[in-house]
């Protein structure tokens, strides 16, 4: 046969064509239809208009829910779904293989070649689900881009390009709610940079052992509270307060104009303890067990030691020699005191040490307990210990 039509009345024949046919009137196929071809011309051919006000025909109806057709130029495959008062778009496949789902004009605002259109300027969401037998991703739109587990938001990107992680709600370009790790790409490496446009502005670096902070628009770190530097790190090394100009200078002097207080130097260590008189004549002096410390300050100085002392023929005011620094010269000072701390086996009982009275000295004077006289080298009882411990200017 050229061309059959099949009607009602042989709905229930098996049909061998081998040319076309028509299938008028409104009648049921009871089983499948199958048809077999090959070359351009096979295939299923459907001609006709659809009555349920959709714009062109070539249709298949599914039921009375959806229905698929390709447009008058044929270069979309639509599938229409009904909403419960109209057929409205829901798939459309252009030529090119480019997919809109609720898009009836699929497109790229990028000029992208190859892409899936979801939703359109009348959706309120529009959002692509993954789902598998552990958790449900979404992909979700609603004037912000999220991706979201469940109903919890991980990513979110606002429309001004605000970036939040771990919040729903950013205030800044980048916020993170939760610990954030940063590595750089190798050794001495920048882990952060700062740019005022394209312009590097300050940066964070991480080599070997060393963290270094870099200001390049003016060499300054600031440490600052409520939008007020309150500590500044100045490129020379100094550390300043911003709000009067007192800092610290770590420099072994100041420099011209600087209104600083200057901090000369720290310096901490150990210094051996002697004995003396102020008239040793042929005394025999041995000290045993001694240890002396100082820390210095700038200009102050604290000393301080102990020692046993074993002696022959003394005599003279006993004296504690070998300070590591000279006591200032300022004959306007007064008198340096410093305390004995602790005494065994000695008698009388030493009260404190003193150093300077206007002179630069090296040594200590110690007086006796009670009578405020210099305590003479003669009253030691060899056995004995003494403790001490004085701060005083250095010169």
């Amino acid at each position: 046969m050229a061309n059959t039509k099949v009607t009602s009345d042989n709905l229930d024949t098996n049909i061998d064509i081998a040319g076309t046919f028509d299938v008028t009137g409104a009648t049921t196929l009871d089983a499948g239809a199958t048809i077999v071809g090959s070359g351009t011309g096979a295939g299923l051919y459907l001609n006709g208009t659809n009555s349920d006000s959709i714009a062109q025909g070539n249709f298949v109806r599914y039921g009375t829910n959806f229905l698929t057709q390709s447009d008058a130029a044929n270069d979309d495959l639509i599938t229409y779904a009904f909403n419960g008062s109209t057929f409205v778009n829901a798939l459309n496949i252009k030529s090119n293989g480019n997919i809109g789902i609720k898009q009836s004009a699929p497109s790229s605002p990028n000029g992208a070649t190859d892409f899936l259109h979801i939703g359109n300027s009348s959706s309120t969401y529009s959002s692509l689900i993954l789902e598998d037998n552990n958790n449900t991703w979404e992909i979700f739109q609603n004037n912000q881009f999220s991706i979201r587990d469940g109903t919890d938001t991980r990513l979110l990107i606002d429309t001004s390009g605000k970036v939040g992680i771990g919040v729903s709600d950013p205030l800044n370009k980048l916020e993170v709610r939760g610990n954030v790790s940063i590595s750089a790409s190798g050794t001495g490496s920048k882990v952060l940079d700062f740019r005022s446009g394209d312009t590097l502005s300050a940066f964070i670096e991480k080599s070997g052992n060393n963290l270094t902070f870099y200001n390049a628009d003016d060499g300054l770190i600031r440490f600052s509270t409520n939008d007020a530097a309150k500590w500044t790190i100045e490129s020379n090394g100094h550390l300043k307060a911003a709000a009067d100009g007192i800092g610290i200078n770590f420099e072994a002097s100041k420099g011209s104009g600087e209104t600083s207080t200057v901090l000369d130097d720290y310096e901490e260590g150990s210094w051996t303890i002697g004995v003396s008189s102020s008239d040793p004549g042929s005394m025999g002096v041995t000290v045993s067990n001694g240890y002396g410390f100082y820390t210095k300050i700038g200009n102050l100085v604290t000393v301080g030691g102990s020692f046993d002392l074993s002696l022959s023929s003394p005599q003279g005011f006993m004296r504690i020699t070998g300070l590591p620094f000279s006591c200032s010269s300022n004959g306007t000072r007064p008198l340096y005191v410093g305390n004995v701390g602790y005494t065994v086996n000695v008698v009388p009982q030493p009260d404190k040490v003193t150093l300077g009275n206007g002179s630069s000295e090296s040594y200590l004077d110690v007086w006796k307990a009670g009578n405020n006289s210099r305590y003479s080298i003669a009253d030691w009882d060899n056995g004995g210990r003494m403790n001490f411990q004085i701060t005083y200017e250095a010169a």
